[in-house]
């Protein structure tokens, strides 16, 4: 097993400074370990790409998997991803995208268009994806 150093700027606009984060792909680190896993929770601001790209392997063998996962458009282009394609990667694997809606204390099935102008609109917000 071998790890990734991945170097992302995190810009809170108070200073120059930077953090320097060492990561593993899920798929690299749960490799030959018998698991089954159920959920995963994503709140990493704007990098939840790189995460999904790193969890392919585990997302096709887990059929039922479920993922909470923020969504901030700002942060994925700041992150040098596009918002539109992170839901439609969702999607390609598989997954129902719904909307944690935290005003009605619900979740809502809405197309990817609407979920963009949700989430510019309130500066973000969460989803919660599922399988099956």
């Amino acid at each position: 097993r071998k790890s990734i150093s991945a170097n992302y700027l995190y810009d809170t606009g108070e200073s120059d400074n930077y953090v320097v984060v060492d990561a593993i792909p899920l798929d690299e680190y749960f490799v030959n370990k018998v698991c089954s896993i159920n959920l995963i929770k994503m709140d990493i601001d704007g990098y939840e790409p790189f995460a999904l790209n790193g969890m392919k392997q585990i997302i096709k063998q887990n059929e039922k998997i479920k993922l909470i996962t923020e969504f901030y458009p700002s942060l994925l282009v700041k992150a040098g991803s596009k918002p539109i394609d992170f839901l439609k990667e969702l999607e390609d694997m598989g997954f129902t995208i719904t909307l944690i809606d935290e005003r009605e204390n619900r979740v809502k099935s809405l197309t990817i268009p609407e979920l963009l102008s949700i989430a510019i609109k309130y500066q973000g917000t969460n989803l919660y994806c599922y399988k099956g």
